[in-house]
């Protein structure tokens, strides 16, 4: 009997141990962000919109910068199905997102924006579709809008608005760590 309560505290304090401080938070853990990442990238939009707000309601993250603390902020995803992964950064200042940057990097390195080849084909399909454009339009509405769901899709860039959102769940939970 006695090593049997022996052999139950001892389990306690190794589960008590081995609890990450996610856990403790309620914040998604990589495997979270990975199945979000799949969905994002294999699903339809209407899903997509769904499964992010209720990834964000879940883990209780905020769309707003407004209760976040002052810094630099900065979040990536795992390669997509077309070897791409998505970076963010930006500035919390004063309770508002400020220099924002974003963009998608393949496996070699080499950034979406500033591929002028894959940019002109975007564009060719869906004019103003082109990472260089629509990036930088995102970014600016981040910044405009403080709010990551009040983002006007644009249009040929609609799963970017989406990574965008995921990359900057990451950054902020990263952050809080």
């Amino acid at each position: 009997m006695k090593s049997i309560l022996v052999l139950l505290v001892f389990s306690l304090i190794i589960s008590s141990c081995s609890k990450s401080p996610k856990q403790d938070k309620n914040l998604p853990d990589e495997d979270d962000f990975k199945i979000l990442h799949l969905d994002i990238e294999r699903s339809k939009t209407d899903t997509v919109i769904a499964r992010m707000q209720a990834f964000y309601k879940k883990f209780d993250l905020p769309a707003t910068a407004a209760k976040l603390p002052d810094g630099h902020y900065f979040g990536e995803s795992p390669y997509d199905d077309f070897q791409y992964r998505h970076l963010i950064r930006f500035d919390i200042e004063d309770g508002r997102f400020s220099n924002v940057q974003y963009d998608e990097v393949k496996i070699n390195g080499s950034s979406k924006t500033a591929d002028e080849e894959y940019c002109r084909k975007m564009n060719e399909h869906v004019p103003g579709s082109a990472p260089d454009i629509t990036y930088d339009k995102y970014e600016k509405q981040v910044e405009q809008k403080q709010n990551l769901f009040e983002l006007d899709a644009i249009s040929g860039a609609t799963y970017s608005m989406y990574r965008l959102q995921l990359v900057a769940a990451k950054a902020i939970v990263d952050h809080t760590e």
